[in-house]
C-alpha cells in the first residue's frame, strides 16, 4: 500500500470521480443560477433583450456539459471497476 496522504493514496480513476463529481455540482449551481444571473449580466453588457437564444441557449449548453460530466463519471466508474476486477484477478 502507498504511504503519503490520502489524495496520494487515491488510484487516478478515484481521483478522476472526485474531481468530476466536484464540477458536476459547480454545473448545477451555475444552471441553477443562470436565469437569475442572466438579465443582470446583459445589462451590465449592454445586450439588448431578446437578441440570439438568451438565457435559453445559455441553459442549455450548460445541460449538455452536464451531460457530459455524467457519461465522463460513467467511464470513470468502468475504469475503477476493471482496475478493481483486475487487481482481485491478480491475487
Amino acid at each position: 500500500m502507498k504511504q503519503g496522504s490520502w489524495w496520494g493514496r487515491k488510484s487516478g480513476a478515484g481521483k478522476t470521480m472526485l474531481v468530476l463529481l466536484a464540477l458536476l455540482f459547480c454545473e448545477i449551481a451555475l444552471c441553477l443560477a443562470t436565469p437569475v444571473l442572466a438579465p443582470r449580466l446583459d445589462a451590465l453588457m449592454h445586450v439588448p433583450r431578446g437578441e440570439g437564444w438568451g438565457t435559453f441557449g445559455v441553459v442549455l449548453w450548460e445541460l449538455w456539459l452536464i451531460a457530459l460530466t455524467l457519461v465522463l463519471m460513467v467511464c470513470a466508474a468502468l475504469w475503477r471497476l476493471v482496475g478493481f476486477f483486475m487487481r482481485k484477478k491478480a491475487g
